[in-house]
């Protein structure tokens, strides 16, 4: 259990400390041959487990929401589409569609309409094109 504990330890970076307190403490139960006592250790390595997993899952998802909140913050509506500032570059369009449903960043791509040369914005992913005023679905909803 002892090695076990440090490997373990070693993977988490901030909480070594206490995976090394744990090894220690379970090397010398060990020693002391008390089987009540190691019981408990285990149990108590259990519990830590668990926080620190739990610990890495909020750490996930607060980073998560700061990249949210930050895109949303550097995002700017022409009233079809969203653009991002990027370090003062204008950088897009993306999908509102995308972004106010699903909070997804879909970039919209750029053709040319074969007849009249006139440039519009489509999104791949929901299908809905942007131009000049007008939103409408592929099959002309």
């Amino acid at each position: 259990m002892g090695q076990t504990i440090g490997h373990i330890g070693q993977m988490f970076g901030g909480a070594s400390a206490v995976f090394k307190t744990l090894k220690e403490g379970a090397d010398a139960i060990r020693e002391a041959k008390n089987l009540e006592l190691y019981e408990r250790m285990l149990a108590v390595y259990g519990d830590v487990m668990e926080l620190v997993e739990k610990n890495r899952e909020l750490y996930e998802a607060n980073q998560q929401l700061r990249e949210k909140f930050l895109t949303k913050e550097n995002l700017s509506f022409d009233g079809e589409r969203y653009w991002l500032n990027r370090e003062g570059q204008k950088d897009g369009p993306f999908c509102s569609t995308c972004w106010d449903i699903d909070s997804k960043l879909v970039r919209m791509r750029t053709y040319r309409h074969y007849n009249t040369n006139e440039s519009d914005f489509t999104c791949d992913y929901c299908g809905r094109h942007r131009s000049k005023g007008n939103e409408k679905s592929r099959s002309g909803d």
